[in-house]
């Protein structure tokens, strides 16, 4: 469905200023809006803090209708609504388990009326038929599915819910569908584009550097280096640059800054340390009760508190510009996790430390922690079960949920899975068996283990990350499929080595060839199939290939042995 008249760009602007005055279209929003108006697809990668939310308020002013916003966060849900209601925009709504009852019957009736132009809703309410029916008489004109990569099980923050709003979508009758996301490899794109069903999307990808953090690494050999690593950082005495980055190193650790950790106990204990030590600080983890969650997110974003210590339940949709500091005390389960949550830092353009505090011991901790999401074989043949004994016409979620006493979201993900190998089929919302006699379960488990081994390769990436001989902003940049990034960017502890020094970590043995590979050259293995090329260094090459995941190979055994063919890319038409 197209806007009768399509807007100028005087209109965009005017509806931009009506929104959040003063305010300037960064690069890529005009694009996705326009996309959205004239009623295609469209996938928009932007970088984290470029504005993507002003794309749909933007987009739901100039429609006219309704525009429905898929979003995991209940308490940024919350804070848009608040700052647009104060800044005269009403017609927006929220619905979510935390308010009463009352209320949300309330916006169901205003959307089923065609009174409301914003409609905030997390992926799990899509599920609910009274809420689709009620958009859907409502006259939704755009689908906008925020934080994309969600839907994604080769992502980081996969959330199974996100696979239901394919058939959202359907029931709403197939809107135009808007995809959001801050950062998403390739493969993950191409699992977005498949599971929203994107027909034709426009494709709006804008640079991922974020050339105001300066990236580093402190390699440490326990908790305790780790702990005065992080106090130096945050009490400004840990500035071993050379002039000019060293007064903004100071003055940056003097900021207010998140610390992420892994576990709920390390940001409870942190923040007591912090304290102790002069820094007011607060931590915050998914254990809290909702009301200590939003109390904490509350007073950090009003700068009543200067540092949080958490777990990555937090910052999503963090938008406090005098951020000068992120810090990693513990590594992530991957780049993209890294990157997102580092890019929360220096929102306002300023300069901002992302330090990862590195230790070997903790990837092994973190490669466990990793695989506790792992689908179970005993779940597994619990829904096969309930599968075999479906009707004629097909079993719901819900009532496979309740024959095998899984939680709804684990039940998605194993008929997800079980589709996945021809397992099951599923049409309308109605799950049937289609191969059950050909040992189903242990084909799934096939599949699910190889999911868990690209996630062990992810993990390698981060170490690979911190043991870099190169630049790091041009690791991550390749990482993202950017490979025009200069050899080095100034902003990182590898281009100005601490203290003037040479870089402490030691370079990799020397390769005795050059390497015929060069980032983004597509290439072939007997083993792995097809691939792309990460990195280069002296001696080794990373290649990441969709089905086995990230792998680092010796140059001289790649040459010697002839283990990659180069693949022709293919020619647009093909």
């Amino acid at each position: 469905m197209t806007s009768a008249t399509p807007p100028t760009s005087a209109t965009m602007d005017a509806a931009l200023t009506k929104i959040l005055p003063g305010a300037h279209f960064r690069s890529g929003q005009r694009a996705a809006i326009d996309a959205a108006l004239a009623g295609d697809d469209a996938l928009v990668i932007l970088p984290t803090g470029s504005g993507k939310s002003l794309i749909y308020q933007v987009a739901a002013l100039l429609l006219e209708a309704p525009v429905l916003v898929i979003f995991p966060l209940i308490a940024l849900m919350r804070d848009q609504t608040a700052s647009l209601h104060e800044r005269g925009y009403h017609a927006v709504a929220a619905l979510h388990s935390q308010i009463p009852e009352s209320e949300q019957q309330e916006a169901l009736t205003a959307l089923r009326e065609g009174r409301l132009r914003l409609v905030y809703a997390t992926p799990e309410r899509c599920s609910r038929p009274e809420f689709l029916a009620a958009a859907r008489a409502g006259g939704t004109r755009l689908l906008v599915v925020d934080e994309a990569h969600c839907i994604s099980q080769w992502g980081h923050d996969f959330r199974p819910a996100y696979l239901l709003l394919d058939d959202a979508a359907r029931a709403l009758g197939r809107p135009p569908i808007l995809a959001l996301t801050a950062t998403a490899t390739p493969v993950v794109r191409e699992e977005i584009v498949e599971r929203l069903t994107l027909r034709n999307p426009r494709v709006i990808v804008r640079g991922f550097d974020l050339p105001n953090l300066f990236l580093e690494v402190h390699r440490v050999a326990d908790v305790s280096e780790k702990d005065g690593v992080l106090r130096r950082v945050i009490a400004e005495a840990d500035a071993p640059y050379p002039s000019p980055l060293e007064a903004q190193i100071r003055h940056a650790s003097g900021g207010a800054g998140i610390v992420y950790t892994a576990r709920t106990r390390t940001a409870r204990t942190l923040s007591q340390q912090l304290n102790r030590a002069g820094v007011h600080a607060a931590y915050y983890h998914g254990q809290l009760r909702a009301r200590q969650r939003t109390a904490v997110h509350e007073r950090f974003r009003e700068g009543a508190i200067r540092a949080i210590a958490a777990t990555n339940a937090f910052g999503l949709g963090i938008d406090r510009g005098d951020l000068r500091f992120v810090a990693h005390y513990d590594p992530p389960a991957s780049l993209e996790s890294y990157y997102q949550e580092a890019g929360r830092a220096g929102r306002d353009g300023g300069f901002a430390r992302c330090p990862l505090i590195y230790c070997e011991d903790d990837l092994g901790r973190a490669g466990f922690l990793s695989a506790s999401g792992a689908v179970e074989e005993r779940a597994l043949q619990k829904v096969v079960a309930a599968l075999t004994h479906a009707p004629a016409g097909g079993a719901t979620r819900a009532s496979i949920a309740a024959a095998t006493a899984l939680p709804p979201a684990l039940t998605l993900r194993v008929l997800e899975l079980l589709i996945a190998v021809n397992a099951a089929t599923e049409r309308r919302g109605r799950y049937r068996p289609r191969d059950l006699g050909d040992a189903p379960v242990a084909r799934a488990l096939e599949r699910e283990s190889a999911r868990q081994a690209h996630d062990r390769t992810r993990l390698e990436m981060v170490r690979a990350y911190a043991r870099t001989e190169g630049c790091r902003r041009r690791f991550i940049l390749h990482y993202f499929g950017e490979y025009d990034a200069p050899d080095e960017c100034g902003m990182c502890d590898r281009c100005v080595p601490r203290g003037g020094e040479p870089a402490s970590l030691p370079v990799a043995e020397q390769s005795g060839a050059e390497s015929p590979f060069v980032p983004g050259d597509l290439v072939a293995h007997q083993s792995w199939g097809n691939g792309t090329v990460q990195e280069v260094t002296s001696s080794r090459l990373t290649i990441h290939f969709a089905g086995a995941g990230y792998r680092t190979l010796a140059l001289d055994a790649v040459i010697e042995r002839d283990l990659l063919t180069p693949v022709p890319p293919v020619a647009p038409g093909d």
